[in-house]
């Protein structure tokens, strides 16, 4: 799959990915207008964190890198049926493994909550925690499942029930906060309060909906990979698992390769439980952080393990290469901008799609801070998603592990060197400069071993896309000078306006772009096959 083909799959798993994101941006705005940081979003937050983390792990790290190679080996050397035998051998042995481990997590939750998290029993947010906690655990065995599913699908060239299955958990968090808001509006529900001790009954009860909720997502979410995967006759069957020594040996390393972000991200949420307030602020930039992270670095590195594979697997390595610096390129287009607009206007932001009820204007200082830190990684966060599959479609998975432990450890130390002086802002920081010493020695790396050569292209056309950003960010601060009393419209305004400005910044950028040769020609043809 090169060229067109490859673009066009791109923009499937990106088109759904940003469905999913801009569901999740009306999820977490309802999050701050029913329920507003404090006690009870940050133990939901907290809870919710432990089994999410794992899910990015597996569904965007372990699985990918170590079964989708595996699995396209098996295609175009065995064929079909070795394949599928393969797979589902690979799904039993998942199970096996998880379903105690699950139950272990469960058992355990009172120590992983203050051994990770850092609440103790005497914290007003440490029992709920614990209980949102317990039920949403589980979710991380059905996501594995529909990670291993998803990249069987993957390999086949059928990424859209994977990439679409994420929307699921938005629409039903959706759902449930709108009914919880109703309820609250027309007397059926106490009040919620954040009492700065204590979670009320009232807090307690929609912890537990939304909990219960996120759970329901995950059966949800794994149904709709399992229809399409049993229609191709690839749904799993009650076997005994045979033949995944391999699979095992390379899962564990792409574990952490692939979890090394979201390992630094369990560290920062130890950090930020310690001031209250902060756990929301961060959780709130972490959503617009993802944007481009699910856009476009997910996006990329789930087409990508699929497509290199099979190139590699066919020896042609020249093509393995333009593939490469073709994803970079696209890389670089879309996240520059989105990490200069982030780095110059995160309050705005946040004033523009989050300060309404109980989130108020210090809370949009707040996550503007933490926003700002996570900008200036933005590029090196999603560019490490892209060249992390150059090692996996080759069962190298030891190495990205080398390279993503020794960037978890730059988080942590800059964690708590930051954290002291800058607060918030210094834990975004700290990612930050974790995501560019990995993403530089990736490039060093790859480099050296002759599996990555950038070309004219994608040395050259980063200037201009720096310089076609600056001059959208530029009009998008004069437009909002012009724009004094912008906090003091009210939301029905505020919102339809922010996303107007969006939209009319990124139409700059991309104008600005294309006349100044910052868009490749491959990426119009791929525009003009869509629209």
């Amino acid at each position: 799959m090169t060229g067109g083909p490859f673009l066009r799959a791109f923009a499937t798993v990106s088109g759904f990915t940003g469905l999913s994101r801009i569901l999740g941006f009306v999820r977490d705005q309802l999050f701050a207008a029913v329920i507003g940081p404090g006690l009870l979003l940050d133990a939901w937050f907290a809870a919710f964190t432990l089994p999410n983390v794992f899910r990015r792990t597996f569904a965007e790290g372990a699985m990918s890198a170590a079964f989708v190679p595996l699995l396209k080996q098996k295609l175009e050397a065995k064929g079909e049926a070795a394949a599928k035998a393969f797979a589902r051998q690979a799904f039993a042995m998942l199970m096996l493994i998880l379903t105690p481990l699950i139950a272990l997590m469960v058992w355990a939750m009172p120590w992983i909550i203050q051994g990770i998290i850092g609440y103790g029993p005497e914290d007003g947010r440490y029992a709920a925690t614990l209980i949102f906690g317990r039920i949403m655990i589980p979710y991380l065995l059905l996501m594995s499942a529909m990670a291993l599913l998803g990249g069987a699908l993957d390999a086949l060239h059928r990424f859209a029930p994977k990439a679409a299955a994420p929307t699921l958990l938005n629409f039903i968090l959706i759902a449930l906060l709108w009914w919880i808001g109703l309820q609250e509006l027309r007397g059926g529900l106490p009040e919620l309060s954040d009492d700065a001790r204590l979670l009320s009954a009232a807090d307690q009860a929609a912890g537990e909906l939304l909990s219960w909720g996120t759970l329901l997502a995950g059966f949800a979410q794994l149904a709709m990979v399992w229809w399409p995967a049993a229609r191709l006759g690839w749904a799993p069957q009650p076997v005994w698992p045979r033949g995944t020594a391999l699979f095992l040996r390379r899962m564990v390393p792409g574990f952490i390769a692939g979890g090394g972000f979201q390992i630094s991200s369990l560290i920062v949420l130890a950090l930020a439980a310690s001031s209250p307030g902060d756990l929301s602020h961060l959780r709130f930039a972490d959503r617009i952080y993802q944007l481009p992270l699910g856009l476009i670095g997910i996006a990329l590195n789930t087409i990508l393990i699929s497509t290199l594979s099979g190139l590699i697997a066919r020896g042609q390595t020249q093509a393995a290469l333009t593939q490469l610096n073709l994803g970079l390129e696209v890389t670089l287009l879309f996240s520059l901008p989105i990490a200069l607009t982030c780095l110059v206007q995160a309050e705005f932001l946040f004033q523009g799609l989050f300060e309404y009820g109980n989130f108020t204007a210090q809370d949009s200082r707040g996550a503007g801070l933490a926003l700002t830190g996570y900008a200036l990684g933005i590029p090196a966060a999603v560019g490490q998603k892209v060249l992390q599959p150059a090692f996996f479609a080759r069962g190298d998975t030891r190495w990205p592990m080398v390279h993503s432990l020794a960037s978890v450890g730059v988080a942590v130390a800059f964690s708590y060197l930051l954290y002291p002086v800058y607060g918030i802002f210094g834990l975004a920081l700290a990612a930050s400069i974790a995501s560019w010493t990995g993403l530089l020695s990736l490039v060093v790396h790859l480099y050296l071993r002759g599996n990555f050569r950038p070309d004219r292209s994608l040395l050259l056309r980063p200037l201009a896309m720096l310089a076609s950003a600056g001059l959208m960010v530029l009009f998008l601060s004069l437009v909002l000078d012009l724009l004094a009393n912008f906090g003091s419209y009210g939301f029905a305004v505020r919102i339809p306006l922010t996303l107007v400005l969006v939209v009319l910044s990124g139409a700059v950028y991309a104008i600005v772009a294309y006349f100044m040769g910052g868009v490749d020609a491959r990426v119009m043809r791929l525009f003009e096959g869509l629209f």
